[in-house]
């Protein structure tokens, strides 16, 4: 998949790349105003306690980065090769033949390489934001998952691995 996202078209010339931004700080500003409120609060408590201001900034930095997904803008895109998503520290992606599952949430979708939950699945999916295209993403993402449940339905005929 591309690093950047083509607005292909099939032979009816409807676009079949979903490519859209996603920013909840920007998307929700009330949450966002409490969000800064809350790192200033444990910063400057933080920073008190330490007895030194700086310790305070580290932690408003730190607090600052863990919420990276909220307050920067992350980039996603649904094409006929699979689902891409980068954020301000880096980027991933799956083709649809390496995705088994697709969990659907109120604000963001998860995309899986497992068919089942396990401790492993952070580092070997995707989460992508729906940001203020919704229906667009669930809709395709919906798709996407019949089709899914579909091809793993039909036995793979080129595995040797029977029974396993």
């Amino acid at each position: 998949m591309d690093s950047e996202c083509i607005d292909e078209t099939d032979n009816a010339n409807t676009p079949t790349a979903l490519c859209w931004t996603a920013h909840p700080a920007r998307e929700r500003p009330g949450v966002a105003v409490v969000v800064v409120a809350v790192i200033a609060f444990l910063s400057a408590a933080i920073g008190g306690f330490a007895g030194h201001a700086w310790v305070g900034v580290v932690a408003a930095v730190v607090l600052c980065a863990s919420l990276h997904r909220f307050f920067f803008a992350s980039r996603h895109g649904i094409d006929s090769s699979g689902v891409r998503s980068s954020t301000l520290v880096g980027s991933r992606s799956l083709r649809w033949s390496e995705i088994r599952r697709i969990d659907l949430g109120s604000r963001g979708a998860w995309i899986c390489t497992f068919g089942r939950k396990n401790w492993l699945e952070s580092r070997r999916g995707v989460h992508v934001l729906y940001g203020t295209q919704r229906a667009a993403v669930r809709e395709r993402l919906t798709s996407a998952r019949a089709a899914l449940a579909e091809r793993d339905a039909v036995p793979n005929q080129s595995s040797d691995r029977e029974g396993v």
